[in-house]
């Protein structure tokens, strides 16, 4: 899909990335309609707790205006702690996981 229409997949990333943002901002909404899905085996105070866990994760790297960026070394850290596991099968690189053409 990337190299076929990258225009839809950065569209794509760009709208994602203004739910994401406004998901941050209004996270007892997200919260209601997390728990309107229907979902089992949990609560308003779980969700909020993971939303509330998540949203820095999303900015960590760069600050306010840089939503869902991580550099690559961050990911090879990851990617470096996922293949130590014991249980992992195959071992995983950056670029089966990540592409970043799209950053600015």
């Amino acid at each position: 899909m990337l190299a076929e229409r990258p225009d839809l997949v950065r569209r794509f990333l760009e709208v994602s990335a203004r739910g994401w943002k406004a998901a941050a901002r209004e996270r007892d909404a997200v919260v209601s309609i997390i728990l309107a899905g229907g979902i089992r085996d949990t609560d308003r105070i779980h969700q909020r707790k993971a939303l509330d866990a998540l949203v820095p994760l999303l900015t960590r790297e760069g600050g306010r205006n840089s939503h869902g960026r991580m550099r690559k070394a961050t990911w090879e850290k990851a990617v470096d702690d996922f293949n130590a596991l014991p249980t992992v099968a195959r071992k995983i690189t950056v670029d089966e996981l990540v592409r970043f053409e799209f950053q600015r």
